[in-house]
């Protein structure tokens, strides 16, 4: 390439640079991160263009009182008490796909916990609240990874700076404002056409990563925050380092596949009209009009501080000036040295007339002071959201629980902003990891997540089986701070209304329950149902590959037409009243599956069905379906075996009953015979006795 080609491209990122460098926006940055960091009596020095801290004038007291950062650690803390929830979802209606889709979401998780995004998500919600508009910048970067085998006969006609060492890796960097310059014609993140990166960079890493030697620009300062007095030198300096510019334009006409332009220490590194998938996702905070640019939470709070310090320093001046009033004297009756402060003090004076040394009561501090302040406190409050309640303290006025769910709300609800567009450039994050993953790293991986039992899970994914086209959800409001008090008593409301029963059963999912409070003591159920949901997964893929071949399709077409046959042939046999157990039914071709006692049925029937519902079900052979709908049945007779189970034991033990009464009955009716036998045996006695008392008397008379 030309030279002056390559000066007009350094000429020309440049003045894009200088473009959308906005001075007015870096000074209100400066000034936020000062007033966060207690340094809030500052001046602006016009010509270095930098916050600092003027000099004390003789007898001056500044006292600050900082309010802004506990007011910014309240808002992250609560921005960042939840981790968002993402979803994957596939493409199509198609099993492969869905399960695409499932191997996409546990890959975001691996990538999320291998490129430590709770960490960079905190620091890039501290910048919206600080600065309001950072970015993230997902890239890959051939420079980490696993160390790459290299074969000698690979390296043939190779330059070493062309021969790849590491197998690469997607990172993730946080970039602010004095990072990352953009478009200054955009009047929203949307319309953005192209954006500027400049950072210092070592120059021997300059010359590692791209093979140009780059000279050092000298000790580098980066003004981003504040300084502690002009002519002090507390910013951070770059030693052998130099500014590394790196141009990215939006693909357009010109630029069908957008543009990248990489420039540092005059010489130009990278000039590429097809550079890739575009690396920033911006987060926008509190929106202006007529700019891309948004501010952060900490501006408008700036007021209000500023006016807290001025009366509490007057507030404290004038405590201590009660405490050691003014002299006035006539002059001549008492010498300055013997005016004495102490406690009981003497001081002996000369009256002159009718005056005498006395204080002189300076200004006071009334009710108006405290008001004064309480109103900046509480426009403070009102400017963050983060009031009493939200810092942990009990608010005045209204403390019933209601009163104080409201309370919490309204402050939750401020935070909707940066909540909804964190949410969505957290949804960009992950469809540019999979684009990448799909890119780049084709082949299969052996990876392993922590699942949410707290289980290691291991999985193989291949970025080969995206399409490129995925699309990642974000849980709407999954990353909202939630009152955990609150949300308990809505889940028991909704499980009193029996919102969580089984619709089969009717009866309550109790471990749902238990779980959605927060407990883990349902941990072994949930883990035995993602292990039978995941078997019939297995089972149904199983299904898809026999029937996926040509002769295995025909042998289970014949398999099936004997089974047909046999059970035809066995019913046969047996209303003839023969024993069947001599004809052995046909065997399968292929190995299908099976259904075992201790599988989890309604969790094997729902996974099924999903499979029966497919457009490839519908346009299975009549043989084919009768294979998945009779393991299918298998499952429902199996889960209605225990109920069928019951009902024969009740029949059996109804009829058991029965007999017992019956032979009670006639037990009982065998003893009253009996009974009357010898009632009837008794009375003959007694008549035969009676007869025989009768003849006697006859006889004797």
């Amino acid at each position: 390439m030309a030279k002056g080609k390559k000066q007009d491209s350094i000429t020309f990122v440049k003045e894009r640079f200088e473009e959308a460098e906005d001075w007015s926006i870096l000074r209100q940055v400066q000034i936020n991160r000062s007033f966060y960091s207690s340094k809030q009596w500052i001046s602006w020095d016009r010509v270095a263009r930098q916050v600092y801290v003027p000099e004390l004038r003789p007898g001056e007291v500044r006292l600050t009182f900082n309010k802004i950062k506990p007011a910014i650690l309240t808002l992250l803390s609560k921005l960042c008490k939840n981790r968002v929830q993402l979803e994957v979802k596939p493409d199509t209606n198609d099993i492969d796909r869905i399960e695409t889709a499932k191997a996409g979401f546990k890959y975001l998780t691996f990538q999320w916990t291998e490129d430590k995004m709770d960490a960079k998500t905190r620091r890039l919600k501290f910048f919206m609240l600080l600065d309001g508009f950072p970015a993230l910048k997902v890239y890959v970067d051939k420079n980490q990874g696993d160390d790459i085998a290299v074969e000698p006969d690979m390296l043939t006609g190779m330059e070493d700076a062309e021969v790849p060492t590491k197998t690469g890796k997607i990172v993730t960097v946080v970039r602010d404002q004095f990072s990352l310059y953009v478009d200054p014609n955009a009047e929203s993140p949307e319309e953005i056409k192209w954006v500027v990166e400049r950072i210092p960079v070592d120059v021997d890493q300059i010359e590692d990563d791209w093979g140009v030697e780059v000279a050092p620009e000298g000790d580098i300062t980066v003004r981003n925050s504040f300084d502690g007095g002009l002519g002090s030198a507390k910013n951070k300096t770059y030693k052998h380092h130099a500014w590394l510019y790196d141009y990215w334009e939006l693909p357009c006409r010109r630029y069908p596949n957008g543009r990248r332009i990489v420039i540092a220490g005059d010489k130009e590194l990278e000039n590429s009209t097809d550079p890739g998938e575009f690396p920033y996702i911006l987060f926008p905070a509190i929106p202006l009009p007529g700019t891309a640019v948004a501010t952060g939470m900490v501006t408008d709070l700036t007021t209000p501080q500023k006016s807290y310090n001025i009366k509490r320093t007057a507030e404290a001046r004038i405590l201590e000036e009660m405490g050691n009033p003014l002299w006035l004297k006539p002059e001549g009756s008492v010498d300055d040295e013997e005016l004495v402060n102490e406690i009981g003090g003497i001081v002996t004076y000369t009256p002159i007339g009718s005056s005498k040394p006395e204080r002189v009561q300076g200004a006071s501090v009334d009710n108006g002071w405290q008001a004064a302040m309480e109103r900046d406190e509480s426009d403070m409050e009102d400017i963050s959201g983060a009031h009493e309640i939200s810092q942990g303290a009990t608010p005045r006025g209204n403390n019933t629980l209601g009163g104080l769910q409201l309370q919490v709300e309204q402050d939750e609800t401020k935070l909707a902003l940066l909540v909804q567009s964190y949410e969505d450039g957290i949804k960009i994050w992950g469809e540019k990891v999979l684009r990448l993953v799909q890119k780049h790293f084709p082949e299969e991986q052996q990876l392993s997540i922590t699942g949410e039992n707290g289980e290691i899970e291991a999985f193989s994914f291949m970025g080969a089986d995206l399409t490129g086209g995925e699309v990642v959800d974000v849980v709407p409001g999954s990353s909202m701070p939630t009152l955990k008090a609150v949300q308990d008593e809505k889940v028991m409301q909704m499980y009193g209304a029996g919102l969580f029963n089984n619709p089969q059963t009717g009866q309550p999912d109790s471990r749902r329950v238990v779980r959605m409070l927060g407990e883990s003591i349902a941990t072994q159920y949930f883990d035995d149902t993602e292990q039978d949901e995941n078997k019939a997964l297995t089972e149904n893929r199983l299904y898809q590959q026999a029937f996926g071949d040509e002769a295995t399709v025909q042998a289970l077409i014949q398999y099936q037409q004997q089974m047909q046959g046999y059970q035809e042939q066995a019913a046969a046999l047996a209303q003839r009243g023969m024993d069947t157990s001599m004809f052995q039914p046909p065997q399968p071709p292929v190995k299908l599956p099976v259904v075992r006692d201790f599988y989890d049925h309604e969790v094997h029937i729902a996974a099924h069905n999903r499979y029966r519902k497919s457009d490839e079900y519908d346009e299975l052979p009549p043989e084919l379906q009768a294979l998945v709908d009779q393991h299918v049945a298998e499952h429902q007779q199996a889960l209605q075996a225990p109920q069928m189970q019951a009902q024969q034991q009740q029949a059996a033990e109804a009829e058991q009953q029965a007999r017992q009464q019956a032979e009670e009955a006639d037990k009982q009716h065998q003893h009253e015979q009996a009974a009357k036998m010898q009632d009837h045996h008794i009375r003959m006695q007694e008549m035969a006795a009676q007869n025989d008392a009768a003849l006697q008397r006859q006889g004797g008379m």
